[in-house]
C-alpha cells in the first residue's frame, strides 16, 4: 500500500550560514508529489539566534 508513496516526498537544504557564535540561517526548499502529480511545494526559512547560542 505505502509503495505508491515512494520518493514522492523531496527536502532540500538549499543554504545555510553559520555563524562563529553557533548562529545559523538558511532555507530548506521541499516538494510532495504522488504517482507523478506534484500537489505541492514549499520553502521553509530556518534560523537559530540569541538566548542558548554559544
Amino acid at each position: 500500500m505505502w509503495s505508491v508513496l515512494a520518493g514522492s516526498v523531496d527536502m532540500r537544504l538549499r543554504e545555510l550560514h553559520v555563524g562563529s557564535d553557533g548562529t545559523f540561517e538558511g532555507n530548506v526548499r521541499g516538494r510532495l508529489s504522488v504517482l507523478g502529480y506534484l500537489f505541492a511545494t514549499a520553502t521553509f526559512d530556518v534560523s537559530l539566534s540569541g538566548a542558548g547560542c554559544a
